[in-house]
């Protein structure tokens, strides 16, 4: 088995370090358009595949078994040249992505980068320049110090955003969640690592556990 895995976020890395535990051969694409971007564990590879075409040469070539598209939920076109390189290379493909932001249908818009916006900024928009892992505390502040009215965000989902919008119920903060794009429909969808590791188990033999490390000689 050999796993090429599409990251660049925070759920990839998890699965890294899990693939990683595991003994399973895989290599981490990263797009490289992130400065400093945070490595995942194991073997990175960084830059694009020059399209579907490309990306299926890649899993040919790389030998890789597996394909895991663990890219932004918003990544839309990554997501679709993954399901159609997959396709061509005669690889199963799995999507993972994160649960959906739930019960807030009822807010404005929320919008935050990790690098500055390219073209004007619509007038009545608060943009805020910040990379997480992002904690209440923090965002607390933020909202405060910028008396912030109206937050925009995307439906990333997890945890690892999600402080943002307890600091804005605390705070009593208006706020707008931008849809998350549907996956393709051809594309096994799954929420966790462990659903991942289950996945690659029932189509190719990769174990349930952890490895031992070997005692020293």
């Amino acid at each position: 088995m050999r796993v090429l895995v599409l990251g660049g976020t925070a759920e990839a890395r998890a699965l890294a370090v899990a693939l990683h535990d595991r003994g399973v051969d895989f290599v981490s694409s990263l797009a490289g358009r992130v400065t400093r971007p945070r490595m995942p564990v194991g073997q990175v590879r960084i830059g694009g595949f020059g399209g579907v075409d490309g990306l299926a040469d890649t899993l040919r070539e790389g030998g890789f078994t597996h394909l895991i598209d663990a890219t932004h939920p918003f990544a839309t076109t990554m997501t679709a040249h993954a399901v159609a390189a997959a396709s061509l290379a005669g690889v199963p493909a799995l999507r993972l992505a994160l649960p959906h932001f739930a019960g807030w249908t009822d807010r404005d818009v929320l919008v935050r980068v990790v690098e500055p916006l390219d073209g004007e900024v619509p007038p009545r928009w608060t943009v805020v320049l910040d990379r997480g892992p992002y904690c209440l505390d923090r965002e607390l502040d933020l909202l405060r110090g910028h008396r912030i009215d109206v937050l925009v965000t995307k439906d990333s989902g997890g945890a690892y955003t999600s402080a943002k919008l307890d600091a804005a119920a605390e705070l009593g903060v208006a706020v707008v969640v931008v849809a998350r794009p549907p996956a393709p429909r051809d594309l096994v969808t799954i929420d966790d690592v462990a659903g991942c590791l289950s996945w690659l188990a029932a189509t190719g033999g990769i174990g349930d556990e952890p490895r031992r490390p070997e005692p020293p000689r």
